[in-house]
């Protein structure tokens, strides 16, 4: 059975290896990748990880900051030139069966010379290697499975990307498009904008979990970010439309631009549940904090 093996450090590219595996069992059968998180209790993970190498057509070795000079804190040796490391040893099992060995360069990562390479993985020096960063990591995704051969099938299938748009490109579209609806609103409504607001950022909250797969607290810190901001400028816009003070003049203004502030956080909160939640739900919980 043909597959993806995912290689990496948990001291150095843990999360980036859990938001990997969650993208690529999306774009292609569960089964089809492996991590380690994935062995069964009670396993015999030495016979797991063999039989995985075994058959996978694909392995991805991750590269973090800290892959080179990890070290054991037991011995102060490096981890890297000890020769029972698992990490080592995946790498040099892959090599040895020639399989297709993809280095995953991480952000603030750098390729190692051959030179800092134990013998028996020297070789991957030489591997033409792919840099994934944050900022474009789901168009970086569908790139990196364009690079996996025909075997795998299914995994071409790509999920739709936006090459084009960033997180900080969907922060200003964010703040700007509910800004513009509430103050709109205010103008032309004749019943309180708060719960259309409310379901503008649950909706935007669900697209951008969708199109960039952060952590819960990275999503919800853009959610905060965006409450706050869009509560400052509205509170600026309306009254100079209305001809009126901008500074509150009772605690009664204060209290609405509070409520508002967090009922836009309250719709990214329910948008990113529903997606890392609900629709993302083989995913463990905490694992997204």
């Amino acid at each position: 059975m043909a597959g993806i093996f995912i290689n990496y450090r948990r001291e150095d590219a843990a999360a980036d290896a859990g938001r990997l595996f969650d993208d690529l069992r999306r774009r292609c059968k569960d089964e089809h990748v492996f991590m380690d998180l994935t062995i069964a209790a009670g396993k015999d993970f030495r016979a797991a990880l063999s039989e995985k190498l075994e058959t996978c057509d694909v392995f991805l070795a991750l590269m973090g900051p800290r892959w080179l000079h990890v070290k054991n804190e037991a011995t102060g040796k490096r981890r890297l030139d000890e020769e029972q490391d698992f990490v080592r040893l995946e790498i040099a099992t892959a090599l040895a069966q020639q399989k297709l060995v993809i280095p995953v360069i991480l952000p603030k990562a750098q390729m190692p010379s051959p030179e800092s390479l134990p013998e028996s993985i020297r070789e991957l020096a030489w591997r033409n290697a792919f840099e994934l960063h944050y900022r474009h990591w789901v168009s970086g995704v569908n790139e990196l499975v364009q690079q996996f051969p025909d075997t795998l099938g299914g995994c071409k299938e790509a999920l739709t990307a936006l090459p084009w748009i960033s997180w900080p490109h969907m922060l200003v579209l964010s703040i700007s498009l509910l800004t513009a609806t509430h103050v709109f609103a205010v103008f032309t409504l004749a019943f309180d904008p708060l719960f259309l607001i409310i379901g503008l950022a649950l909706l935007l909250g669900i697209v951008q979990a969708s199109l960039f797969h952060f952590k819960i607290s990275q999503q919800l810190l853009l959610g905060l970010v965006v409450s706050v901001v869009t509560g400052v400028l509205t509170s600026i816009f309306v009254p100079i439309l209305s001809q009126q003070n901008i500074i509150p003049e009772s605690w009664v203004e204060v209290r609405l631009f509070a409520t508002f502030v967090a009922g836009i956080f309250a719709g990214y909160l329910i948008g990113t549940m529903v997606v890392h939640v609900i629709l993302l739900g083989k995913r463990p919980f905490m694992r997204n904090i």
